[in-house]
């Protein structure tokens, strides 16, 4: 096998590397150094984004991307079976259908009369902050009056929902940093919301439009100092991982 360009920059072979190269002025290996930055808290990471700037890109124009939703398909998940502890629910106003499980509403009785909560607060805008995709399945976010899909909100790894039950509010939209929302989705072609970045080959992609489009994702947790790749964009079809996110 032969040795790429850095592995002949460095002298030694691609996974072994960090244990070739010491610090010029201690002496000591860099793997120890990188084992003792915390995952996502180094000086270096990314800031997330203010509240002020934020509001102002919301304000800015895009294109509504305008899906049809089906009562036959649960509008987080894709799924169409159901199962007694999980039903596919549907909501008597708007007609989106969730599974319990996968919308917070485990403790629904009467399924005649469930309203989903962007029905239930019919007055307010209810618009999906991290992309540009209308409907679907929305939660309220813990910043006053902006909403978010909940597969958005999965596929984000700044943003939990912290109480199970309910599955709201979304926390975490402050802490995306504030880059991703100014880059272009390679699905809908727009800059408008958070964009999701492949940890591989970093492509930006909003994770509704991916699920829209038919690409199957999956969440996957990423070891802390894991590199990234330079494999080339994400195909219809291929395999997302989430959390850190992955085209296969």
């Amino acid at each position: 096998m032969s040795l790429n360009e850095w592995e002949k920059h460095t002298g030694s072979r691609k996974k072994n590397w960090k244990m070739s190269i010491r610090q010029k002025s201690t002496g000591e290996l860099l793997i120890n150094l990188l084992d003792d930055i915390p995952c996502g808290t180094s000086k270096y990471s990314n800031p997330g984004i203010k509240k002020e700037e934020l509001l102002q890109l919301q304000a800015n124009p895009y294109s509504p991307v305008c899906a049809k939703w089906t009562t036959e398909r649960c509008a987080v998940c894709r799924w169409v079976e159901d199962w007694d502890y999980n039903k596919i629910i549907i909501c008597n106003r708007c007609q989106i259908a969730v599974h319990q499980e996968c919308y917070g509403a485990r403790a629904v009785q009467d399924l005649t009369i469930w309203l989903c909560r962007a029905c239930e607060f019919s007055q307010q805008k209810r618009e999906c902050c991290l992309c540009p995709v209308k409907g679907g399945a929305l939660k309220p976010t813990d910043v006053d009056g902006l909403w978010v899909h909940v597969t958005c909100a999965w596929f984000q790894p700044k943003v939990s929902f912290p109480v199970e039950e309910t599955m709201e509010p979304a926390m975490g939209i402050m802490s995306i940093p504030a880059e991703y929302f100014k880059k272009t989705c390679v699905i809908c072609k727009q800059m408008h919301g958070a964009c999701t970045q492949c940890y591989k080959c970093s492509t930006y992609y909003h994770a509704m439009c991916a699920s829209r489009a038919g690409y199957r994702m999956e969440l996957d947790d990423i070891p802390c100092g894991t590199s990234k790749s330079s494999k080339p964009g994400i195909k219809k079809g291929e395999l997302l991982q989430l959390q850190g996110t992955f085209c296969a």
